[in-house]
């Protein structure tokens, strides 16, 4: 560069043409024009390798804490919440993979700065040392910026993962946020979580810190890349070492008659889940826990614990385990298969084992594929295990027999149809040893005892069986209906919550700095440049042009390639952005950067704005009820009809009843009757009339759902105290009836937030309730009482007493209208008894609709509804009912065999 320089001066110094073009050093010129190219196909090639190596880190680094997932033990799994997983597989593990590549770059650093500095010394001699005096004066003022920068990174990250399982919880939680109308309440949950973030109060101040060392920026960027990648290895490896299950062999027993066996056998569950607190909290609860320490020891010789367990089943056997709430009944199954730490004693089994939970596990299959599972398709036992299991009837109901699609979790399956999967998910798999926990509170008497005589009687005789948000993403997520939860996955919702905002929260400011200070840098240059030769213009504008149009179509790929990315997390987008940075275009390749980057703004923004939303109340004439509705609690349903969604069938067809206000109503019915469906209306989740039924969109293209013309549209009324609900406020609706739902849902934080989310009531009203619900003494002998902190999705608490926190919280709702879904199904039937007092003691005037499969449990109600295909069969006096033999009713008492009087 300098001998072309220097021929160039003398260019302008003679006047001799034919000396000047006999000396200037042509191949000086071609070198300087080739180097910038090679240099660009060079560092394309590296970055070929970089990003490759760093797709295949970030599979194995999400592949390691998967199998690590798999391996903890029950404390370890309490203290990960789904928040802190969530953060590792999208945030740490791609920063991780992604900063990486920029570790190489500090090995040719020293190279890139000492070398040009030698020519500087040649050129200038020791008067250079100056700048390089300059350089290392900075080094200081970095090393206090960089402990700074680490705390901000922290700092981010923990916040984030309170974030992600806030929303997590909150999204599986959302139809009984829904159906309690607490959106507003878990929105400011959200939002409090969020305003202590890193966009708030540490995104800028990193910005000022950028913008200060905008000079050194390729080592800032470098630097600040390699902290970030320190700080995620640290929680990563924090997580690694998590203790694991200890993987004890199991022996056969001695004796081959004997299929399990256990002797003196003690086993504990572990520590309580670790849940972040402030230490204020800290010191209350503490307190708390003094005076409970203290009340304990006066009890200590009253108590009695159960220790060496002895138990022992024959081959071939049928053992029935049976006990109270929270008596340990699961734990023993928790044992078996090594969900519990053994602490002394013996184990010893004969053979395979299948394990059906107590809440149905279904994946996000066909409803084949959920009771395979990964195995061989033999189509004669494949009939076989859907006869025993009562399925048969079900797969003629359903859109698309046994191919139909499940959602996730089961969404658009009842209770009942859900067990009974996976009853013969285990059925199919044909183990030795079966242990099912309360495989039948989900369905109905007569299904229930086809399954115990033809499955667990029948099927098992043969085997040794054992019985960051930005507010309007969060709020338009929240105002989705429910049919927008139930067909778009979960894990979709989640890439906005976690990996986009993220990207917006890290990467978006700062590229949107790097570019825009290119962009100045590019417009100077031509300004310089012009002013002196301004005949460049001539050649420099329509190369511009050419980058632009480069640019936009190169953009649109990019954007596209951004959302496969961010739905696949494939190394698309990296490669792409390999190619562009072989042509050497700075300006180009940044701008594309920062468009792809805008993707993650965008499919915010899309669903901030595009979303289908519930309508709040018809516009025809709305009604604005006083605080006191509904007084009386009077429900009717008018000729109401109506399916789930458009080209799925009716669930509910012509419905009509009528309950005055205060009365007790029992509904049953076969598995998949409607009864469920019920509630779709009174709390509409489903909209009857069409006018207010959101325009469903595909959340993969963006474009409107066109429902059939010819499709029957939803129709009927359903009104309380007179007035029709949809002319109602939806949020003071629902919060007019109190849900106890058929899937018990706890969130994260203590035992009163989880009995008292709205904060109403005081201690002694809720330890009031507490006994009404059979759980006072339960939770009076845990070291925190009400302080107790509830692990995510309450997995500390058994599942039954799981059901009784959200009866006592419905009680606590005080509402006129209480609807209770399957809610005493986990319980014994002593607590269901006491539960059914309490309700006819504590809700004597006010509307209850129980829901159930125990008839017994409906048998002191005002009057029962039958229902059978979608349509009410008969409704009555539970008297005059089994009075009429011919009756639905009577159909199903005599089903089990047994009296009710």
């Amino acid at each position: 560069m300098k001998e072309v320089l220097k021929a160039v001066m003398q260019k302008n110094q003679s006047s001799d043409e034919l000396i000047f073009e006999a000396k200037f050093p042509y191949s000086y010129a071609v070198i300087l024009m080739l180097c910038p190219f090679l240099q660009g196909l060079l560092d394309a090639f590296a970055d070929r390798i970089f990003f490759h190596f760093s797709s295949h880190l970030r599979s194995g680094l999400a592949g390691l804490i998967f199998n690590k997932m798999l391996k903890l033990n029950i404390t370890s799994q309490s203290n990960i919440n789904t928040g802190s997983l969530l953060s590792l597989l999208s945030t740490d593990t791609n920063q991780i993979a992604q900063t990486f590549p920029e570790l190489f770059h500090l090995i040719v650093l020293p190279i890139q700065i000492f070398v040009p500095f030698v020519f500087v010394v040649i050129d200038w001699g020791w008067s250079s040392f100056s700048m390089f005096g300059i350089f290392v004066g900075l080094i200081p003022f970095q090393a206090i910026v960089l402990p700074i920068m680490i705390h901000s990174i922290k700092g981010y990250l923990i916040h984030n993962d309170t974030r992600n399982k806030i929303i997590n919880e909150t999204l599986q939680g959302m139809r009984v946020v829904k159906l309690s109308g607490l959106e507003n309440i878990f929105q400011k949950r959200i939002e409090a979580a969020r305003e202590d973030m890193f966009p708030i109060k540490i995104m800028p101040t990193m910005g000022y810190i950028t913008m200060m060392m905008m000079p050194l920026s390729t080592v800032t960027i470098v630097i600040q890349g390699t902290l970030t990648v320190f700080v995620s290895v640290d929680r990563m490896q924090a997580f690694l070492i998590l203790p694991e299950l200890k993987n004890e062999v199991i022996t056969k027993p001695e004796n081959k008659q004997i299929a399990v066996e256990v002797n003196n056998g003690s086993f504990v569950w572990g520590n309580p889940p670790e849940i972040p607190l402030s230490e204020k909290e800290k010191e209350e609860i503490e307190e708390e826990a003094e005076k409970r320490k203290k009340e304990a020891k006066k009890e200590k010789n009253k108590k009695k614990e159960d220790k060496n367990i002895q138990l022992e089943t024959q081959t071939g056997s049928l053992t029935m385990v049976i006990g109270t709430v929270g008596s340990g009944k699961s734990s023993i199954g928790s044992a078996l298969i090594g969900d519990i730490e053994k602490q002394s004693g013996e184990i010893y089994m004969s053979g395979s084992i299948a394990y059906c939970p107590q809440t149905a596990w279904i994946n996000n299959n066909t409803v084949r594929g959920n009771i395979t599972f990964g195995r061989k398709y033999k189509k004669k036992k494949y009939n076989e295990v859907v006869h025993v299991c009562a399925l048969e009837p079900d797969f003629k109901t359903l859109a698309a027999g046994d191919q139909t699609a499940i959602g996730e979790k089961g969404v658009n399956l009842s209770g009942g149809q859900k067990a009974r999967i996976q009853l013969a998910r285990a059925v199919y798999s044909d183990r030795d040893i079966y242990i099912l926990d309360d495989p039948l509170s989900a369905v109905d008497a007569h299904v229930g005892r086809t399954l115990f005589e033809e499955c667990i009687e029948g099927r098992f005789a043969v085997k040794r069986s054992n019985g960051l948000i930005h507010h309007n993403l969060l709020q338009h997520v929240m105002n989705a209906p429910n049919s927008f939860y139930d067909t778009t996955p979960m894990g979709r919702i989640h890439n906005r919550f976690t990996g986009d905002i993220t990207i917006i929260d890290q990467k978006l400011y700062m590229v949107f700095l790097i570019v825009a200070s290119i962009w100045i840098m590019l417009v100077g240059q031509i300004v310089v440049i012009a002013v002196d030769t301004l005949w460049f213009l001539a050649i420099g504008l329509p190369v511009l042009v050419f980058f632009f149009l480069l640019m936009m179509l190169s953009g649109r790929a990019t954007r596209n390639l951004q959302r496969l990315e961010a739905i696949s997390k494939s190394p698309v987008l990296s490669l792409f952005s390999e190619t562009i940075n072989g042509a050497g275009m700075m300006i180009v390749d940044n701008q594309i950067e920062l468009q792809s980057r805008m993707t993650s703004l965008d499919r915010i923004r899309f669903y901030s704005s595009n979303l289908p939303q519930e309508v709040k109340r018809s516009n025809i004439d709305p009604i604005y009820p006083d605080n006191s509705w509904p007084d009386k609690g009077g429900i009717e349903f008018d000729n109401v009809t109506f399916r789930y969604r458009s080209g799925l069938p009716y669930v509910l067809k012509g419905v009509s009843f009528d309950l005055k206000g205060g009365e007790k109503i029992g509904v049953c019915g076969r598995t998949g009757a409607g009864k469920s469906s019920l509630l779709f209306a009174l709390f509409r989740l489903i909209e009857l009339d069409p006018k207010l039924q959101p325009t469903m969109i595909d959340v993969t293209t963006g474009f409107k759902i066109e429902s059939d013309p010819n499709e029957e549209p939803n129709k009927g009324i359903v009104s309380i105290d007179g007035i029709d609900i949809s002319k109602v406020d939806l949020s003071l609706l629902r919060r007019s009836i109190a849900i106890i739902p058929q899937d018990p849902t706890l969130f994260t934080g203590t035992l009163r937030y989880n009995l008292d989310i709205g904060d109403k009531c005081n201690d002694d009203r809720i330890w009031e309730v507490l006994g009404m619900v059979e759980l006072k003494d339960a939770i009076s002998q845990l070291p925190l009482g009400l302080d107790t902190q509830v692990a995510e999705g309450g997995s500390n608490f058994s599942a039954g007493q799981r059901q009784l926190i959200c009866f006592g919280r419905a009680i606590l709702n005080n509402c006129r209208i209480v609807v209770m879904d399957e809610a005493t199904a986990s319980v014994d039937v002593e607590t269901d008894a006491k539960i059914q007092k309490t309700i006819r003691e504590q809700f004597v005037d006010k509307t209850v609709i129980v829901i159930a499969h125990r008839l017994n449990t409906i048998m002191n109600n005002d009057r029962i509804m039958v229902m059978s295909d979608g349509r009410v069969v008969e409704i009555d006096t539970p008297l005059n009912l089994k009075q009429n033999q011919d009756s639905s009713f009577n159909g199903l008492i005599r089903s089990l065999g047994q009296n009710y009087e």
